[in-house]
């Protein structure tokens, strides 16, 4: 007890609240009436269910009947108030997500153009086998049965990459968690679904084609 904090009787406890920013560590804090500790200026908080703009309006409307001396300074909403304290954290996870998405589209581009050449590389291969008698099924079923496991492979090592890379940039990141399984799944599925693709368009096509074409020297 102090001549500035005088005894005082504490008349209730609040949850924890984040004064300053919402990723920061939360502190000890003490509400105390204005007319035992007067200050220069202060917030005053409304909550309601209604427009916050046109209830704004009518606060400031009594507040200037109560003292017309009173100054009233900057009105803002809650919600602009929170995203006005995360735009740092806003700003990182749309670059983050924009060159996400380029490397995306890029590994994308380079498993199709990958495998495409790999199938074409065995298109002498794949014409000996219908020459041989092979049905198309058994020429899918064979170029993509050793495509998926090569795709599998990548994309487990991929992953096992991507989750230590996500324990570096958690701090980067306030309310989500940096290994969503969500997210991982996806991607996995789009670059399994690409190469799938970029196996089964050649190899239909060298299913397809006539095996004097397809041994026929280049």
């Amino acid at each position: 007890m102090t001549s500035y904090f005088p005894r005082m009787t504490v008349v209730g406890v609040v949850a924890d609240s984040r004064l300053n920013a919402l990723d920061k560590e939360v502190y000890p804090e003490v509400f105390w009436p204005m007319a035992q500790l007067p200050s220069a200026g202060g917030w005053v908080t409304l909550r309601t269910a209604a427009d916050p703009v046109g209830l704004a309006r009518a606060a400031q409307t009594a507040m200037r009947e109560l003292d017309p001396d009173i100054a009233i300074g900057e009105v803002t909403t809650m919600r602009d108030v929170v995203q006005g304290s995360l735009w740092r954290q806003r700003l990182t996870a749309v670059l983050l997500a924009t060159f996400a998405g380029l490397a995306l589209a890029l590994a994308a581009a380079g498993i199709y153009g990958v495998f495409s050449y790999l199938v074409n590389r065995r298109t002498k291969e794949l014409g000996v086998r219908v020459a041989l008698g092979a049905s198309k099924a058994q020429i899918l079923s064979l170029v993509l049965g050793s495509s998926l496991k090569l795709a599998v492979m990548g994309i487990a090592m991929g992953t096992a990459a991507a989750l230590v890379a996500g324990r570096l940039m958690s701090s980067w990141l306030y309310g989500v968690q940096a290994n969503d399984a969500l997210t991982f799944a996806s991607v996995a599925v789009l670059l399994l679904l690409t190469a799938l693709a970029a196996c089964y368009f050649p190899a239909a096509r060298a299913a397809r084609v006539d095996p004097v074409i397809a041994l026929r020297d280049e």
